[in-house]
């Protein structure tokens, strides 16, 4: 740090007389007296554009107080050899318009190819963030006037993180979040502290995305389970359960409780097992039939491992379930176990017989 506070004004001074164009005592000599000399007993009313740049060279935080400013600029006089008031004025016309100068080149977009500061600079190394990307290659913004649809994975999981690191832009985080899980499923059935592999991603990060993985999966699943949706066939149950169910590491049964022209009613979950086996009971699924009058159910049930074929259990506990219904006078229409991107159903393999209805 003295290093740099040593050749900070020196260094700015070059750069203002090579813009200038004549020797820089010239222009100081035009200042009023006001604006270069101040008690040395207090500190100078605050000047934005001077913390501006102490803070992009790293010496002080944006938002550190009047008094540290003012100590500041006290070192970096010291360590130039120039008077305070010299000291301070010299960086304010690097970071300020004035007079005789003909452009300012620490400016709010800052000038960084010609600024002798830029190899110490803590702002010229940063990795880029999304806000000095053009508009219309800005996710948020392309996301509100283009819509979603518009934006790529990475874009929208960087909405969703909302800032990057020093050595990434949310974007980038974004990338290597895509490039080390997969995509969005993948990334769905990672937990909070397995997200956090990802160098760059910490709890909040990670919370963000789960939670956004949550809305997604609570809206899918209410749009599934809307009342009054009519189940015509097995792929219309597995259409309505897939969201749901996908990505769960255990075994859940859910029942959809049907009205007589087979429109849900309700769906239940019945139970949610270890990671191989739900346990359930007649008693569990009929209750809430009984309850809701539900003239026929499907049962539904998911294998973590993907492979939908049914096990031994599965076909024991479907033979009790369409025994009990009958007794009961609640048709079971379907036992339908939900794998990875496909399903088992056991009315469609002739395990469940057809329903029967009165004709009268």
């Amino acid at each position: 740090m003295d290093t740099l506070l040593r050749k900070m004004v020196r260094a700015v001074r070059a750069k203002l007389e090579d813009m200038a164009g004549q020797p820089l005592d010239d222009l100081l000599g035009r200042c009023a007296e006001a604006r270069t000399v101040y008690p040395d007993t207090m500190a100078f009313a605050d000047d934005a554009a001077l913390r501006r740049l102490l803070s992009r060279v790293g010496l002080i935080r944006r938002n550190c107080s009047q008094a540290n400013l003012y100590e500041l600029v006290q070192r970096i006089a010291k360590a130039s050899g120039e008077r305070q008031a010299r000291a301070r004025r010299v960086l304010e016309m690097y970071c300020a318009p004035a007079e005789g100068i003909p452009r300012v080149i620490c400016d709010e977009v800052p000038n960084c190819d010609e600024c002798p500061l830029a190899p110490d600079c803590k702002f010229f190394h940063r990795t880029p963030s999304i806000t000095d990307l053009p508009e219309d290659q800005r996710p948020r913004e392309r996301l509100i006037a283009e819509g979603g649809q518009a934006l790529a994975d990475a874009e929208l999981l960087a909405i969703i993180l909302r800032s990057g690191t020093e050595q990434d832009t949310a974007i980038g985080l974004a990338h290597k979040l895509i490039a080390r899980f997969g995509n969005f499923r993948a990334l769905a059935v990672k937990t909070a502290a397995e997200l956090q592999t990802v160098k760059g991603i910490g709890v909040a990060k990670a919370a963000q995305i789960k939670a956004a993985i949550e809305i997604g999966r609570r809206l899918a699943q209410q749009q599934a389970a809307e009342p009054g949706r009519r189940i015509t066939d097995s792929l219309s149950v597995y259409q309505h359960c897939e969201p749901m169910l996908r990505d769960h590491k255990k075994e859940s049964f859910l029942v959809l409780l049907l009205d007589t022209r087979n429109r849900v009613v309700r769906e239940v979950t019945v139970s949610e097992g270890s990671l191989t086996a739900s346990i359930v009971h007649p008693r569990e699924v009929f209750n809430e039939a009984v309850r809701d009058s539900a003239a026929a159910v499907v049962c539904v049930h998911n294998h973590p491992s993907g492979d939908p074929t049914p096990s031994p259990q599965d076909r024991e506990v479907t033979r009790r379930l369409v025994a009990t219904g009958k007794l009961l006078g609640i048709h079971v229409l379907d036992h339908i176990v939900v794998g990875n991107g496909t399903y088992y159903s056991f009315a469609d393999e002739g395990q469940i017989p057809p329903e029967k209805r009165d004709d009268g």
